[in-house]
């Protein structure tokens, strides 16, 4: 056997040595890292110091925002001027009063005891011998109410039948009644929203007469239809029979019809006006007597209606303010209606006379006699004098002298602001009718460029 050679000593690893723990508090030795502890420390530190710095940013951020909205707000908030083109226009100077109607007017009483019903529409003209209303006594209103359930069956069959594409000239018919009911609808909501409902019997009666002569053109419309011959048939009997239990009201004479009376037709007739004086018409603008309807129940020898003859009315007023010289006779007045929707109209001047209570003023009109029929008195509004020229704002002067009548304007010339010294041809609170002094160093004229609040900007700035 071959011996062996010498073995090399068997090297073992050495042995792992265990970490010794690090106790807290203990600084550790030189040349060691720090411990995981002091190190989490100090990044926590350090974002601390970040998050500061980032809130500190953030709050200069905001109030630096604060700051710049500020100060564009207020940038905002300053006053600019508003500027304005000057241009032509008209200042009328008016003077209001009531106004007393006078008209030529007749009187119907009732001929008998019973409902009145009316035959002719309110403000319609009606011929001599005309029928203007029935008066049904009692024992006629069980036929008279039967008479109106038939008349209502009668137009639902033929609107029916319409629809139905029988009868095609009762389009035509309905079309017309449904415009003209339309009409009386929008006079009730304009008393409605003056909350006066004295006349809204009186239209209430104008849509049963429309209603009755739409009835009475339907009825020479050939429907071909027998349940409506039937019905028509039984309408012209219960007609028959009303007719004999009824008395009649004609027209004695030509005129306007209107279902109210007030107890002054008779106190103010037509020839009155050339005559009255200021305290008459004071004195019957304030006991006007109230209205009396007479579309309801009445008794015999009460007034029903009137009739309206001629073609003019007056009105009589008195006028504070101002000088009869403003009204010359025979001269047309403009006239206006501020508690109406009618359009202006042109009155001639009857009277004009200087009285202690005021200008006695008479105007005669042939217009709105049909409008006004229902009505004794009626504010009036008139234009006395019409100025035209520069209009301005009165609120646009930088100064006015009322006695001397001159003002003071800013203007634009040539791009710089500029005082210009004006001559007040007219005024009122509000607007003012203007024209440059002839020795102004600043003329103005139509198209010129006005600053209209003069507040908002100082003389001889440069605008532009």
């Amino acid at each position: 056997m071959r011996n062996a050679g010498p073995r090399e000593p068997t090297r073992t690893p050495p042995a792992t040595r265990a970490a010794s723990p690090v106790r807290r508090g203990t600084p550790p030795p030189s040349g060691r890292r720090p411990p995981v502890d002091e190190a989490l420390k100090r990044i926590a530190a350090k974002k601390a110091r970040m998050r500061a710095v980032v809130v500190l940013l953030s709050v200069l951020l905001v109030l630096g925002t604060g700051v710049f909205v500020a100060m564009t707000f207020a940038q905002g908030a300053t006053a600019r001027p508003q500027l304005a083109f000057l241009k032509v226009g008209t200042l009328e100077r008016t003077y209001s009063a009531k106004a007393l109607l006078v008209r030529d007017e007749t009187v119907y009483n009732a001929n008998a005891t019973g409902t009145l019903r009316p035959m002719t529409s309110e403000g319609s003209r009606v011929a001599t011998g005309g029928l203007l209303a029935y008066l049904t006594p009692k024992n006629g209103l069980s036929t008279l109410s039967d008479l109106n359930d038939l008349a209502q069956q009668i137009a639902d069959l033929q609107r029916d039948l319409m629809l139905r594409g029988k009868g095609t000239a009762a389009r035509a018919i309905f079309d017309e009644a449904d415009q003209n009911l339309a009409v009386l609808a929008e006079r009730i909501r304009r008393l409605a929203d003056r909350s006066d409902l004295t006349g809204v019997s009186r239209i209430s009666s104008s849509i049963g007469i429309l209603i009755d002569r739409r009835d009475a053109d339907l009825s020479t419309v050939d429907f071909q239809d027998a349940r409506l011959d039937q019905l028509l048939a039984k309408k012209t009997s219960l007609e028959q029979a009303l007719g004999l239990a009824s008395t009649s009201l004609f027209a004695s004479r030509p005129g306007i019809v209107a279902y109210e009376t007030d107890g002054l037709e008779a106190a103010l007739p037509l020839d009155c006006v050339t005559a009255i004086t200021a305290a008459d018409i004071l004195s019957r603008l304030s006991t006007v007597p109230k209205r009396v309807d007479g579309s309801k129940e009445v008794a015999a020898g009460v007034p029903v209606l009137k009739t309206i003859e001629g073609p003019y009315q007056y009105f009589a007023m008195v006028v504070q303010g101002v000088d009869a010289s403003s009204f010359i006779q025979e001269k047309m007045q403009t006239v206006r209606f501020p508690s109406d929707l009618a359009e202006p109209i042109e009155a001639r001047v009857v009277r004009s006379e200087n009285t202690e209570s005021g200008v006695l003023l008479v105007l005669r009109t042939d217009l709105l006699v049909e409008r006004f029929a229902d009505r004794r008195t009626e504010d009036v509004l008139l234009v006395v004098r019409t100025d035209e020229g520069l209009k301005v704002s009165v609120s646009s002067f930088v100064s006015y002298d009322r006695e001397k009548k001159t003002a003071v304007l800013k203007v634009v010339k040539d791009g710089y602001v500029r005082l210009a010294d004006m001559r007040v041809l007219a005024a009122d609170r509000d607007e003012a009718i203007v024209e440059s002094l002839p020795d102004a160093a600043y003329p103005i004229s139509a198209y010129g460029i006005l600053v209209v609040d003069p507040t908002s900007i100082v003389e001889g700035e440069f605008i532009g």
